[in-house]
């Protein structure tokens, strides 16, 4: 609800406590206001007016910066995942009063004091364990780490060059409608890498200078084997976003492996040990498919002149997906939809579960095996042998 209809609603006598308002006398009980923001989070959203009486009467408050200041910074500290709320100073009826507003949150369930609550009706009232668990599994269907807020992560931290290249190319390769000239908020909300104006992990994962500062374990280690795999011939630690750490295990498969000339009654072709098609699709969805909130890093092992293995950590969508099943038609299920959505969007990944088959059918073409999926112990990988 804006001022403006806060405002026409209480000067019509008609606004009253429901599933999207409620007030506070006063901003001095911050463990109810914490907890009523985390319940609207829950549900539809809502807002909060501090300075209004248990009658509904504006009583008014003193407001000074130092209020706003405790009110945000006590929502931060008091939820997981931590909420931003637009907390500010407001005029009704000549009175100051503080408007606290939240919207229905992408990240939800958040606790409130460890604790997890939604709004129903005028009240807040616990989420039971089936609807907790509910919750929670609509959460992880789709939303990994990478739409965490990050409140402390700034426009000045990301590559604003690199955000804007990337939108000239998904405009490029997919048709896409992006501005060029919009704000960088602005396009990164479009992107669903922003919320309400506080930057996620996915932003940091694709666009930060640093992103490590943001997930230290979102590196990609490189090995390159000897034939026995006992012996390390060379390895390396890529960091830097996800675009970069593509690039950087592609360059490492290119600078290890060679080519062979196949001859046949029509001529010859050149074909590599190893189709790098086939290892981009498995770096790259390895990358955005892999549990961020897992603090393992991401592998790929390359044994010379027999198979390149990538392992990251997650586990398969089971039922619906699973290593058995990644040959065979199947629904995609990203882990990190934030991420897979602009991986496909720069050209690097298809949709509907396609990844898979396309591996398979690179593999084909150069003579190689099959790619074999395996989960053991929270990671999934992917090997494809001569």
């Amino acid at each position: 609800m804006t001022l403006d209809e806060l405002v026409a609603a209480y000067s019509l006598g008609s606004w009253a406590e429901s599933e999207r308002l409620e007030w506070k006398e006063s901003t001095r009980n911050l463990k109810e206001i914490v907890r009523t923001v985390a319940s609207f989070a829950n549900a539809t959203g809502g807002v909060v007016v501090c300075g209004v009486n248990d009658a509904g009467q504006i009583v008014g408050q003193e407001v000074s910066d130092a209020t706003l200041n405790a009110v945000t910074q006590s929502i931060l500290a008091h939820t997981e995942e931590r909420l931003t709320a637009s907390v500010q100073r407001a005029v009704i009826e000549g009175k100051q009063v503080v408007l606290i507003a939240v919207e229905e949150s992408p990240l939800k369930p958040h606790l409130a004091q460890g604790r997890a609550f939604r709004r129903m009706g005028s009240a807040n009232v616990a989420l039971s364990q089936g609807e907790y668990r509910a919750l929670l599994a609509a959460k992880q269907n789709g939303a990994g780490a990478d739409r965490d807020l990050v409140p402390e992560l700034e426009l000045a931290d990301l590559d604003l060059e690199a955000l804007y290249r990337f939108i000239a190319l998904a405009n490029e390769r997919r048709s896409s409608n992006f501005s060029t000239l919009a704000d960088p908020i602005d396009a990164l909300t479009t992107l669903e890498l922003a919320h309400n104006g506080v930057l996620t992990k996915g932003a940091a994962l694709l666009f930060a200078h640093s992103p490590q500062r943001v997930v230290p374990q979102a590196e990609l280690r490189l090995g390159l084997f000897d034939d026995t795999r006992d012996v390390f011939l060379d390895q390396d630690v890529l960091a830097g976003t996800l675009f970069q750490q593509l690039d950087g295990a592609i360059a490492f498969v290119k600078r290890h492996t060679l080519e062979g000339v196949d001859t046949t009654k029509i001529g010859h072709r050149t074909v590599p040990e190893f189709p790098l098609v086939a290892v981009q699709e498995m770096v790259a969805n390895a990358l955005v498919h892999r549990d961020y909130h897992d603090g393992a890093s991401s592998y790929l092992s390359l044994m010379r002149g027999r198979s390149i293995e990538v392992t990251n950590p997650g586990a398969f969508p089971e039922p619906r997906v699973t290593a058995e099943t990644m040959l065979l038609p199947h629904a995609s299920i990203p882990r990190n939809r934030r991420l897979a959505r602009a991986f496909y969007l720069a050209g690097l990944i298809e949709q509907w579960g396609q990844g898979g088959r396309r591996i398979a059918d690179a593999c084909r073409a150069c003579s190689l095996q099959a790619p074999v999926w395996t989960s053991v112990r929270g990671t999934i990988s992917v090997t494809i042998s001569r």
